[in-house]
């Protein structure tokens, strides 16, 4: 049975929700409870979350000035700490301690802040991670500590975690249609440490997860079909896809097909029993990219007719067009793709890709709204301590894609590194 977690939270801090509910789903045996996933339209909304919290095994509680300011958190913090509920309290750092519920105040939490809201994350993962591992041998007969408690941490924490850290598929896992990676000589999924892959899968990362979410939950439908090109931004997308159909199997009906090798590890880890089809492209391995490229892969796309295409660029020059750092067999699979007629052609660009000019153009501006109904640019805004220049030109950008017919939608900022 899953260890349920309840997050606990002011909706002002919706961005933070989202991201903390795609780094604890990713823990296998949890699942998260929220309000906007599990209390439904005209739904009691009092009655629901009393509800939510007896299912609950833990409560994890983001506690920022909005939030210990509002009644509805007080009082499920108050009947969590009432019926021996685990508390996971994570407090922002301009929350002093008298502000909290007074039954936390002498508790150890976890600091929130937004300059490193990855730590944040770790932290709070690491503390649900073994109160997991705890309710679990406690199931078992063992001794353990009794509920109730709030979690410790410590209070310096040096946690770096690799999406690919398994590299073995899943029993009963459909592997790729077309063809497997190889495997690395360390036995490890993770690319090598210098390559490109690597080194743009370091930067941005809570970034590129916020910018995930709000694709899959936002623009993606069941029963759709799905190319998701390859990169760094890709496969968050691909690990959001799997937390929800972990959530909610009976909603997640898709068949995606793509040439990223880190997101085609992810799916194929999913049970058997999903409602994912998963295609791999198959191509000549890149190991700089982590993807398959070449005519292999374009000949597999074009008997595929998506209905939303999810494209990674390295650069947008909303007066130039888009742009990738890589070879030119990438610039010939990703000029194909970017040419699908479909419903959604999705652009995947945190803040420092806009305005930026890379090694090669795969599609020009004024060509974004052919032969699809919506093009939609999801970035990143820029950090609170960026200069008026890099404001100016983020924002000269979105005001020129938007001349274009480009829908953008710009993710709060929370994320950034």
């Amino acid at each position: 049975m899953a260890y349920k977690v309840m997050l606990s939270y002011s909706w002002d801090n919706s961005a933070e929700r989202a991201a903390l509910v795609h780094q604890l789903g990713m823990i296998r045996g949890v699942s998260v409870l929220f309000d906007r996933k599990h209390v439904g339209i005209g739904a009691a909304v009092h009655r629901e979350l009393s509800g939510l919290l007896s299912k609950a095994d833990c409560i994890v509680a983001l506690l920022t000035k909005t939030a210990v300011r509002s009644k509805e958190v007080l009082d499920e913090l108050t009947r969590a700490h009432e019926r021996g509920k685990h508390i996971v309290p994570i407090v922002a750092t301009d929350v002093s301690t008298d502000s909290l519920p007074w039954f936390l105040r002498e508790a150890n939490f976890i600091r929130y802040s937004l300059r490193d809201f990855d730590s944040t994350l770790a932290a709070v993962e690491s503390a649900v991670r073994d109160a997991a591992n705890k309710s679990q041998r406690r199931k078992r007969g063992r001794n353990v500590s009794p509920p109730g408690k709030v979690t410790r941490v410590a209070a310096t924490l040096d946690v770096k975690r690799s999406p690919f850290s398994d590299p073995k598929l899943a029993k009963g896992a459909r592997a790729p249609a077309v063809a497997r990676r190889p495997k690395q000589k360390t036995g490890s999924a993770t690319p090598d440490v210098g390559t490109y892959f690597r080194i743009r899968d370091s930067s941005l990362r809570s970034a590129k997860r916020s910018v995930a979410l709000c694709i899959v939950e936002n623009y993606l439908r069941d029963g759709d079909s799905i190319l998701l090109d390859a990169g760094s931004s890709m496969y968050p997308i691909a690990e959001s896809i799997a937390e929800n159909t972990r959530a909610q199997p009976e909603r997640c009906h898709f068949t995606i097909m793509t040439h990223n090798c880190a997101a085609l590890e992810i799916l194929t880890r999913l049970p058997s029993d999903s409602n994912i089809n998963v295609v791999s492209a198959g191509g000549r391995y890149d190991r700089d990219l982590n993807a398959f490229l070449g005519p292999q892969t374009v000949n597999a796309y074009a008997d595929f007719f998506p209905r939303v295409v999810i494209l990674g660029v390295s650069g947008v020059r909303a007066e130039v067009g888009l742009f990738c750092h890589g070879n030119t067999e990438e610039v010939g699979v990703k000029t194909f793709i970017f040419r699908k007629q479909v419903r959604d052609r999705i652009i995947v660009a945190d803040h420092t890709k806009l305005g930026f000019q890379d090694g090669f153009r795969f599609g020009e501006s004024n060509a974004l709204r052919d032969g699809t109904q919506r093009c939609i640019v999801v970035t990143s805004s820029p950090p609170r301590d960026a200069s008026p220049d890099q404001r100016e030109l983020f924002e000269g950008q979105v005001k020129l894609l938007k001349q274009y017919g480009v829908h953008v939608v710009v993710m709060d900022a929370a994320y950034q590194e």
